[in-house]
């Protein structure tokens, strides 16, 4: 019996060995209890952390799944940030950077710098460099009779439409023709000051309008002109050139013959610059208030600042560029043969113009106050000049190679320059931005 009691009693003695070891096993395999873990180190274990794995957050008083670190509203569950510290919280804020546009017209929320987005490239239109909008052209009836595209309060574009399609039809502002010009279309009446009566009017459908520029108060434009010969009509055969003064009808400053025209109209101003054309023999005139032969032929190109006239002029020396001023003539660059001058803008007396040799074509730069006289690209590709505003340049590079052709913007002060758009014709720089034209569409450009 004794034997008995004693072997029970080694028996749990061994059990228990056994048990002890095996918790002891346990205890260093896991190296401490679950009640003292804390996974992400923050100082508190994970029973009482509301956020484990998080070691900036432990708590979330009102259980909105932010912690309190981060969420500016503690005790709100329906609030957690307030981006433009008004006091009001984002999902109640309806303007939550406080830029005066509302979340839901604004591409940037959370940023008060930004708004648009007009190309949707993901960056603002306010530090956006390039900035590209795609304007649709119009082309029927359907469109609203404030048919100017607008980028803010400024009209991008006129567009040209049919005439006849209308039977009320919308108006023009001057004002508007003047900033973008118009392209060739089939515009059978001009109406200007916001008048539903026509300063002018096509009296048949075969006459249409070529080109159209303005001022503040005369509207000046081109038109086919219909000719009878011989009891036989011909369209087409010559442009005259009509002005339209404010609250009057178009009137006649240059008629023109068959095989006559009348084209490249730039105004600055009220002064008017263009080129008549006769059996190919080009001359420059000028119009204030009355016609001026600035050159006879063969003069052509030309473009007007304030003060003076730049275009190009042909002899049997050779081609030049030639500055007009107060009666008085400048060449800007020496006779050549083999060379070839194109598209001269002036602008406060700083000229730009195209050097043609052989299959090359660069730009030059020259300035009256500086007296400076340089090229400004040295390549092997053409380069086509589009608009100068004295400081930036507009140009097309033609070019075999896709990643050079385009459509570039180059500062006359430095020779930097940058490409815009990999195409692009009708150019025309205004303010911060450029125009330009392809296809059926206008494009909008930030060059600042």
């Amino acid at each position: 019996m004794r034997r008995e009691i004693i072997t029970i009693w080694i028996c749990i003695i061994l059990l228990s060995l056994v048990f002890s070891s095996g918790c002891i096993t346990k205890e260093k395999k896991e190296g401490k209890s679950t009640k003292t873990i804390d996974t992400d180190g923050d100082g508190v274990v994970d029973s009482e952390d509301a956020f484990p794995l998080n070691p900036n957050e432990w708590v979330d008083s009102d259980g909105d799944g932010y912690g309190d670190n981060s969420d500016e509203f503690i005790d709100n569950p329906n609030e957690w940030v307030d981006n433009d510290r008004d006091g009001v919280g984002d999902n109640a804020d309806e303007d939550d950077d406080n830029d005066g546009y509302p979340d839901d017209a604004d591409a940037f929320p959370k940023n008060a710098s930004e708004w648009d987005d007009w190309d949707k490239d993901g960056i603002g239109d306010n530090s956006d460099p390039f900035l590209v909008l795609t304007l649709t052209h119009a082309t029927d009836e359907t469109d609203d009779s404030n048919f100017c595209p607008r980028f803010g309060d400024d009209c991008i574009y006129f567009v040209t439409y049919n005439w006849w399609l209308f039977s009320d039809p919308p108006t023009v502002d001057s004002q508007d023709i003047n900033r973008y010009g118009i392209s060739s279309g089939e515009i059978m009446s001009i109406y200007h000051d916001n008048k539903k009566t026509p300063a002018y009017y096509g009296s048949m459908e075969i006459e249409t309008i070529l080109e159209i520029t303005a001022s503040s108060s005369r509207i000046f434009f081109t038109r086919n002109d219909i000719i009878y010969e011989d009891n036989t009509m011909y369209s087409g055969y010559a442009s005259d050139l009509l002005k339209v003064e404010s609250n009057t009808y178009a009137t006649t400053i240059k008629d023109c013959g068959k095989y006559e025209y009348c084209h490249s109209l730039d105004i600055w101003d009220n002064r008017l610059v263009f080129v008549y054309e006769a059996y190919d023999k080009k001359s420059v005139y000028l119009y204030e208030d009355a016609l001026t032969l600035i050159e006879a032929p063969n003069s052509y190109d030309p473009d007007i600042d304030n003060s003076s006239i730049v275009y190009i002029h042909e002899t049997e020396e050779g081609t030049v560029v030639r500055i007009y001023s107060n009666g008085t003539r400048i060449n800007l660059t020496e006779f050549a043969t083999g060379v070839a001058f194109h598209r001269p803008k002036i602008y406060e007396g700083a000229v730009i113009y195209e050097r043609e040799e052989g299959n090359n074509t660069d730009i030059y730069y020259y300035d009256k106050k500086s007296e400076i006289h340089r090229r400004l690209t040295c390549t092997s590709e053409r380069e086509y000049v589009y608009d100068f505003d004295g400081k930036r340049a507009l140009f097309y590079r033609a070019s075999n190679d896709k990643a050079v052709e385009g459509l570039y913007v180059i500062d006359v002060s430095t020779g930097n320059e940058n490409r815009i758009s990999d195409f692009g014709s009708n150019a025309r720089i205004s303010g911060e931005y450029a125009t330009f034209a392809a296809s059926e569409n206008i494009y909008l450009a930030n060059i600042k």
